[in-house]
């Protein structure tokens, strides 16, 4: 039978397989057959830790959007029609007209009293809609007839 140890591993050529191959030179210019040498002082190590966030940043995005829903509540949330008034008088261009004489006697209001048109008395009509206002003239010269 064949000895196992001298079969050929199918997996070191392969193109496909990113795994660095056995026996590869350290000292190849190759950096894909060279993994980094952690005592080699030319490599700088920058790889970053993933560490938790804080407490605090989740805090802060609870407070922003708290400030945002306040916002949002006055500028959108149906509000009293405050109308400003004025608390000085109005600048005009135009003199004041005086006051009335306050010994003067006022002038009277209209009648009251008046009767009332008589509702049984017919109303003068309205003219027919439907009928036309004024037939159209003749016209001066009888139209051409088509030609055939």
């Amino acid at each position: 039978m064949a000895d196992p140890s001298r079969i050929p591993d199918p997996r070191a050529n392969d193109p496909d397989n990113p795994s660095t191959p056995v026996g590869a030179d350290p000292l190849s210019s190759d950096p894909r057959l060279n993994p980094a040498n952690s005592q080699d002082p030319r490599v700088v190590d920058n790889r970053n830790v993933v560490q938790s966030r804080a407490a605090s940043s989740g805090v802060l995005i609870a407070a922003v959007v708290l400030v945002l829903a306040v916002i949002a509540y006055f500028v959108f949330a149906p509000g009293t029609d405050t109308a400003v008034t004025p608390t000085g008088e109005a600048v005009t261009t135009e003199p004041a007209t005086p006051a009335p004489d306050a010994t003067a006697p006022a002038t009277p209001a209209p009648d009251a009293t008046a009767p009332a048109p008589d509702a049984s008395a017919p109303a003068t009509p309205a003219p027919d809609a439907t009928a036309p206002a004024e037939p159209a003239p003749a016209p001066a010269e009888p139209a051409p007839a088509p030609a055939q």
